[in-house]
């Protein structure tokens, strides 16, 4: 039987190889203008992109961070389908701690680090194009040493020549270890639903500014009976800039907490996105 150790190495050794692999095959693309929220477009036949995320997640009231990095190939079919590829790095820090009051005493920092890959299918219905509205459906499955995860999303989008407007709807099954104590790892099934909304207006083809906004439902949770059903909502601006062959993306957000027992403001949920297309 491997142990965990092992099994990370040999994951991180499969994805060094898939990066010079897919590397040496990429070719030029196309960008996209939201940090969360999905477009219906998909790539032309023999057209490909990478893009480079970087996603920065805290929760001040815990004392925990988290930061996780994407490279993404995508690669146009043809026939309205595109494809698309995944690499995921995520570094999480937290802090174990006691004490009755309202300033816990901390003793101990986890810095943990999990890998995964994601393969993507997009199918187009509708295009914009020839459509009032476009509609497309996605698949998405990752692979990880933690866990699994299979995702499905419908995104529905309309534009004119200064704004565009777009919806995901998103249903998620994970399964995944859930630490109970320090000596006690349970496999748990996890089922989330997701709306994300954006409205971005385009000053012109290099610039445009807008909001997102990301409403996560969780039905209820295994190890807390008394937390479900679990809600959130996130919103905060958008921005994206393109020069050249290269574009870049910027998505702040903040929770807005919609339960009665919120949080002060700065110990809410915040976070931000970078996001990076480069085309070769």
């Amino acid at each position: 039987m491997r142990t965990k150790h092992e099994m990370t190495v040999t994951f991180r050794r499969i994805v060094l190889s898939f990066i010079v692999l897919i590397t040496a095959i990429m070719g030029y693309g196309q960008g996209r203008q939201f940090g969360l929220t999905d477009l219906s477009t998909v790539l032309g036949s023999g057209d490909r992109t990478l893009e480079v995320y970087a996603t920065y997640f805290e929760r001040p009231v815990y004392k925990y961070s988290e930061l996780g990095t994407r490279a993404k190939w995508i690669f146009g079919l043809g026939h309205r389908l595109q494809s698309s590829l995944y690499l995921n790095v995520t570094r999480s820090r937290s802090f174990t701690y006691c004490g009755p009051s309202k300033e816990p005493i901390v003793y101990h920092k986890n810095i943990e680090y999990y890998y995964s890959m994601s393969s993507e299918w997009k199918y187009s219905l509708l295009s914009r194009k020839s459509a009032p509205v476009g509609v497309a459906i996605l698949t998405t499955g990752t692979f990880g040493v933690e866990g699994y995860k299979w995702e499905n999303k419908v995104v529905v989008d309309w534009e004119t020549s200064h704004h565009l407007v777009a919806f995901n709807f998103i249903h998620a099954a994970e399964w995944h270890k859930v630490r109970y104590t320090w000596s006690d790892d349970r496999f748990e099934t996890f089922t989330k639903y997701r709306l994300l909304a954006g409205y971005m207006y385009r000053f012109n083809t290099r610039i445009g500014v807008g909001l997102e906004a990301k409403l996560a439902v969780r039905p209820f949770e295994q190890f807390n009976v008394d937390s479900y059903p679990d809600r959130k909502l996130f919103a905060g601006p958008s921005g994206y800039y393109v020069t050249g062959r290269n574009f870049f993306i910027l998505h702040l957000y903040h929770q807005v907490n919609i339960k009665e027992e919120r949080a002060s403001f700065l110990n809410d949920k915040v976070g931000g996105r970078l996001l990076v297309g480069m085309h070769f």
